[in-house]
């Protein structure tokens, strides 16, 4: 299996799919999973064949909105999750740190109206304490991977959330719907969590990302 994974990324690689700089030192599949980006899905396509062939789940790698193997990263979630044993206790303290100490940002919504073209990731996320739904799922996703937890990103309706892996099962996770509310007629968001979201969302989902 190694060899046919090893063909493969040489092909990729000579095709110019998939970058010249991967390293094969190292966990292939870490290495690979980092070129994975929310701007060249076809790639991401192959770099999830391989890491699949590797026998890896792509939900459980870094990519570069995800930065799970980010130092800061690492350590809040080791953080977070300290003394809790089952991964639905650590899945909930990741959830509910993000919801309430992210804040939305009203501004960049109000004022920018090609938002949704340049997302933050994970890290810049964690530094400005600011997003709007991508960047609060991004961070989610990236804390539950970097404690070793299944992780998506998914969408649906304008919106983004999160699908986590606990007990062998996937469950809706929306941490920005968790974090507050924008009441109607207002341009200000109302901090107030809702512990009701670790396990659902208001909007119906139409897909999922691939890093």
């Amino acid at each position: 299996m190694r060899k046919v994974f090893l063909l493969l990324l040489m092909i990729v690689v000579a095709l110019g799919i998939l970058p010249t700089t991967i390293s094969l030192v190292g966990p292939l599949s870490s290495k690979i999973s980092l070129v994975r980006t929310d701007i060249n899905p076809y790639r991401n396509v192959f770099a999830n064949t391989l890491i699949e062939l590797a026998e890896k789940s792509p939900y459980l790698l870094p990519s570069q909105p995800i930065q799970s193997e980010n130092p800061q990263i690492v350590e809040l979630a080791k953080s977070l999750t300290a003394g809790k044993d089952s991964t639905l206790e650590q899945s909930k303290a990741i959830f509910t740190w993000v919801a309430q100490n992210i804040t939305y940002d009203m501004d960049t919504l109000i004022n920018n109206e090609y938002f949704y073209l340049d997302h933050p990731d994970a890290v810049e996320v964690l530094h400005s304490k600011l997003a709007m739904c991508m960047g609060f799922a991004r961070l989610n996703a990236a804390l539950h991977r970097a404690k070793g937890i299944e992780a998506k990103v998914v969408f649906g309706e304008g919106h983004a959330w999160n699908e986590v892996k606990i007990n062998g099962k996937w469950q809706t996770q929306d941490p920005t719907f968790a974090a507050g509310f924008v009441m109607e007629g207002s341009q200000t968001f109302f901090k107030a969590y809702s512990p009701l979201y670790f396990s659902k969302t208001d909007v119906k989902k139409e897909g999922e990302y691939d890093w």
